[in-house]
């Protein structure tokens, strides 16, 4: 069902803190130092842009993606659990000028490891 933008925040807040707890026990100190890192970036300014995804994604955004006609990149890992491949398989039908990569064996943390490939795709 359609989230509220309040609905959203809570469960945003709730949702970083519980990230923190299992990054906290991830056992090689270099993952949870890189994973630790990145969610204390991610949420420097607060979770009230992060919540607006979870808006995003329970509603209707107001227009179509046929509409949108710049070039767009998407990349999207055919492992991942948190945003299914069936959604970038949609977007990719949907959008008129798209470069799209699905990269086998990735998760939605692919551009941790993909980087320096995307910023030369870009």
């Amino acid at each position: 069902p359609p989230r509220t933008k309040e609905s959203s925040l809570a469960i945003t807040k709730e949702y970083a803190d519980e990230l923190r707890s299992a990054y906290q026990h991830i056992p090689q100190d270099d993952r949870r130092a890189t994973a630790m890192s990145d969610l204390e970036e991610a949420l420097k300014q607060g979770v009230e842009h992060t919540s607006q995804d979870g808006f995003l994604e329970t509603n209707l955004w107001g227009f179509d993606l046929t509409s949108i006609h710049v070039p767009v990149l998407l990349w999207h890992g055919e492992d991942d659990t948190d945003v299914s491949p069936a959604c970038a398989k949609f977007m990719i039908s949907q959008l008129p000028n798209v470069k799209s990569e699905l990269i086998p064996g990735e998760t939605h943390s692919l551009l941790r490891r993909h980087w320096g490939k995307a910023i030369k795709a870009v």
